[in-house]
């Protein structure tokens, strides 16, 4: 189990660069390797006629020009670099990871994208950035040494302002099961003289319906040291069903998160959450982790990072108690920045607070992929997830003859989102597919979303 957000924050340098705003002052980190990095790009960027490699240092004229540039990583450097220079870090972030998607060679855009990364307060993987290209003999000497100083400096020094970073979000969609219902109209009960068949109420079959959403996140930084960084995040989300009130959904959680500064290191995390159906209490939720997180060199992939640990839940179903579980399982998380791949598995076995409960402990399996890819100046990304749970003993004895229950489900992601000056629009499309030996555990989901996103 893991906060959402990077794992790993490294110590803030104390050096100041020359005047400039103070959100610039705030990126110190990366300094005076900017400035050598200047002196070495800039002669080739002035004797560039091609359109998508500019010499006027326009930010506006590049904007007007994305749309034919969006496959070019020269232009997306460029433009990742002026919007740094303007202190617009947010908006460099996405045209600086799409320019080394399309190019992971080029050394130079990850140390723009480490400096961007800082100018938004996540310095745990600006700091992971420098190390890689530490390590990486491509890049020139000159900036190699200042990488290595920076680097054994950072083993000292404390960040002067603690890291934090807040979105928001507002978004409208569809959903074409708001409750979850079961796709089947029809059941037949498990009786002692046979089988009765039985119609599912109209109330209980899926219904569709448009929705509001309106979420936020705020972490923040509270403790540095050279061996770790600890910080907390605060995360809250309602959705509002327009036609169909019992189906609105809000979230509410908080947590606290300690990552190792470097490379390597060991992590742990609490989170609490709570989840609220039609304006009641239906979920509430504390989960604890702590394990392993180091850095991967793999042949096909650059800047890996693997986190590994185990997981425990306690869950409790305040309108019902007798579902109550606890949850006890083993993590593997790696996320491959470069290449924009992510893997995740969990394994685990939720026990039963009442013996009573249908279906008895759980053994619950999750496998989830996901990449993120540049495409047609946005970001697109797509996310594969498998979920299968096998129960201990019967569910019921009215039902499929007491058999015990199994279930898969496939969910299918995609979202499309770029930037629109400090906004940042988005469309989501979700599929989910569950499938059950007991038919009243079969839903099938599709949602749609359109929204808007800010991050400062």
């Amino acid at each position: 189990m893991g906060i959402s957000g990077h794992n790993n924050k490294p110590a803030r340098l104390t050096e100041a660069l020359p005047a400039r705003p103070e959100k610039w002052r705030r990126v110190t980190a990366a300094g005076v390797l900017y400035i050598l990095q200047l002196a070495m790009l800039a002669p080739a960027q002035a004797t560039t006629p091609d359109i998508c490699r500019p010499a006027e240092p326009d930010i506006e004229k590049l904007l007007d020009s994305e749309a034919h540039c969006h496959k070019s990583p020269d232009f997306l450097h460029a433009l990742g670099h002026l919007l740094n220079v303007a202190g617009r870090y947010s908006e460099a972030l996405d045209r600086l990871e799409s320019a080394m998607l399309l190019d992971p060679q080029r050394w130079p855009v990850h140390l723009e994208y480490a400096l961007a990364l800082e100018g938004v307060g996540d310095n745990v993987s600006a700091n992971a950035l420098l190390r890689q290209l530490a390590e990486n003999p491509a890049v020139d000497p000159r900036i190699h040494e200042e990488l290595l100083r920076i680097l054994r400096r950072r083993q000292e020094a404390l960040w002067q302002q603690p890291a934090r970073r807040t979105q928001i979000g507002l978004s409208v969609g569809y959903d074409d099961n708001l409750l979850g219902a079961t796709r089947y109209a029809n059941l037949q009960l498990s009786l002692p003289g046979g089988y009765l068949p039985v119609e599912i109420a109209d109330a209980d079959r899926p219904r569709g319906g448009s929705f509001l959403r309106a979420e936020i996140t705020h972490e923040r930084e509270f403790h540095q040291s050279a061996v770790a960084s600890w910080r907390y995040v605060l995360m809250g989300s309602y959705r509002w069903s327009i036609e169909h009130s019992p189906a609105d959904i809000g979230h509410l959680g908080a947590g606290v998160e300690r990552a190792p500064s470097g490379d390597s290191g060991w992590y742990s995390s609490v989170l609490a959450q709570q989840i609220y159906r039609g304006g009641s209490l239906a979920l509430w939720q504390v989960q604890a982790g702590a394990g392993g997180v180091r850095s991967l060199q793999l042949p096909s992939l650059q800047n890996c990072r693997i986190r590994y640990g185990g997981e425990m839940h306690a869950t409790q179903y305040p309108a019902n108690r007798q579902f109550d579980g606890r949850y006890a399982g083993i993590l593997l998380n790696n996320t491959c920045v470069q290449s924009g791949w992510q893997f995740q598995l969990r394994a685990g076995r939720d026990v039963p607070v009442n013996d009573e409960r249908p279906g008895g402990a759980q053994q619950q399996y999750t496998l989830s992929l996901s990449r993120h890819v540049p495409f047609a100046g946005g970001g697109l990304r797509g996310e594969y997830e498998y979920y299968r749970q096998d129960d201990a003993k019967g569910y019921s004895s009215l039902l499929e003859d007491n058999a015990r229950r199994q279930i898969q489900r496939h969910t299918y992601r995609m979202e499309y989102r770029w930037l629109q000056g400090g906004l940042q629009p988005y469309v989501g499309l979700e599929w989910l597919d569950q499938k059950a030996n007991i038919p009243l555990f079969s839903p099938r989901n599709t949602i749609f979303t359109i929204g808007l996103r800010h991050l400062w």
